[in-house]
């Protein structure tokens, strides 16, 4: 059994219980936000500890945890959607805010759907497993493994700030046959950018930040901060269109932009009435054909045009350079796609 007061509450490293970690740098005294759990909370019959905040918006906080029955280092997610609930003076307990019962009830339904979902889906090679749901608290709270490494934005701007095709290619592939499993479950992410998606050090990336629907899509109860470049254009209530498995088939399009290109794309507001992607002719040089026109075909503005699929999109990724298949498809994306050279 570890000994949980050597571990720092930052990075859950056993830095012998130091004020100041040696490890990560954080300073022990220091506690989370007053409306939140406090550093050092045990839940689930003290199976979990809390530790740090790692992400607060939506609808609900991740905390950096420790998972006492398998010592392992967790991110614990708790619904506590910003507006509508509030936390007793015990910094425990969670209650709807006032008149905000029926939003909250139904994003709680939504938010135990999700995660139990997540929990009962086979191993994915990008999506890290949900130990468990459980509700406690007034709340309900989604437990999932870690893995080490860093956001993929960080890795770009680590990294020159773009990838080569042939060296994004191993990485992202992965990624989007889990997406697929995903979506065969009924699961939409809504949510995928380089923020939320992390370079493990076993040099896999992993999906993280998932969340209910209603906190991903503007008009609702929900606080929304919606991914800028990353989210796609009916997320914001635009062409009176449904956010289903397409929005997350144009945040992967977005994700493989900034990757390839070295720049975010425009935000969705500023693409609503052009949808054209300008991208330097040295650049597109240097990106095989199809994967431009698969590119081009997942950003656009309007769902029905769009990649219909993950399937599509990674059928359209594996064209062998320089086939006949690749001449017709190429030509035909090249016409519709809007990429431009400069």
């Amino acid at each position: 059994m570890v000994n949980t007061d050597r571990l720092c509450m930052s990075c859950m490293n056993d830095n012998g219980g130091e004020k100041i970690c040696s490890i990560c740098g954080y300073d022990s005294s220091k506690d989370n936000p007053s409306h939140l759990l406090s550093i050092g909370t045990w839940i689930n019959a003290n199976r979990y500890l809390i530790g740090k905040v790692i992400e607060e918006g939506g609808d609900g906080v991740t905390y950096i945890g420790w998972d006492n029955d398998i010592n392992a280092v967790v991110n614990i997610r708790e619904y506590f959607p910003t507006g509508l609930a509030v936390r007793s003076s015990d910094r425990m307990t969670v209650s709807p805010a006032a008149d905000k019962g029926l939003a909250f009830n139904r994003g709680m339904n939504e938010f135990v759907s999700l995660f139990t979902s997540l929990e009962a889906m086979s191993p994915a090679t990008a999506i890290l497993k949900t130990v468990e749901v459980f509700e406690a608290n007034g709340t309900v709270y989604s437990v999932a493994q870690t893995v080490s490494g860093i956001t993929l934005k960080a890795f770009l701007l680590r990294n020159g700030g773009a990838l080569k095709w042939e060296q994004l290619r191993p990485l992202f592939m992965p990624l989007l046959s889990s997406v697929r499993e995903l979506h065969e479950k009924g699961i939409v992410h809504r949510a995928i950018s380089p923020d939320t998606i992390i370079v493990g050090r076993d040099g896999k990336l992993y999906l993280t930040g998932f969340s209910i629907k209603d906190s991903k899509i503007s008009g609702t109860d929900f606080a929304v901060a919606l991914s800028s470049g990353y989210a796609a254009p009916e997320q914001y209530g635009y062409l009176n269109a449904d956010s289903n498995e397409k929005s997350d088939i144009y945040a992967l399009g977005a994700v493989m932009f900034r990757c390839l290109i070295g720049t975010a794309l425009p935000d969705a507001n500023e693409r609503i009435n052009n949808d054209s992607l300008s991208i330097p002719a040295k650049v597109t040089e240097t990106i095989p054909r199809n994967v431009l026109g698969a590119i081009a075909n997942t950003l656009k503005v309007n769902p029905s045009q769009r990649t219909t699929s993950a399937d599509r999109l990674k059928q359209m990724l594996e064209i062998l350079p320089d086939s006949p298949k690749e001449e017709v498809e190429v030509k035909k994306n090249s016409t519709s796609s809007g990429i431009g050279r400069t």
